[in-house]
């Protein structure tokens, strides 16, 4: 279902988890909707790249590493990806955007 979900509805989610992420981390954390790719996997597509909505995380003292250590520390953990420069969330697979708020804070 992720595969043939409809960017109008990722973006969606997308800008809803960056409002609750603003919210959740505070002013230090600069937080934006972003376009990003996903990669298939496996099966039919290997390694096809698909359009996708995402969120882009940064701090002006903590490198993206730090950040996404933050996100993969938490219960449960929250997986995203470093890339240039900055720590993403790939908005495609996710149904809830509060999904993607850390549990344990910034």
């Amino acid at each position: 279902k992720a595969l043939t979900r409809p960017l109008a509805e990722i973006d969606a989610s997308a800008t809803k988890a960056v409002s609750l992420l603003r919210k959740a981390l505070g002013p230090d954390y600069s937080v934006e909707a972003v376009d990003v790719e996903s990669v298939a996997g496996a099966g039919s597509m290997p390694g096809q790249a698909i359009l996708s909505r995402g969120v882009s995380i940064t701090h002006g003292s903590q490198n993206p590493q730090k950040i996404y250590d933050i996100f993969l520390s938490g219960t449960p953990a929250i997986l995203g990806r470093v890339s240039n420069d900055r720590f993403l969330l790939d908005m495609r697979a996710v149904c809830d955007p509060s999904d993607v708020v850390p549990k344990t804070g910034g």
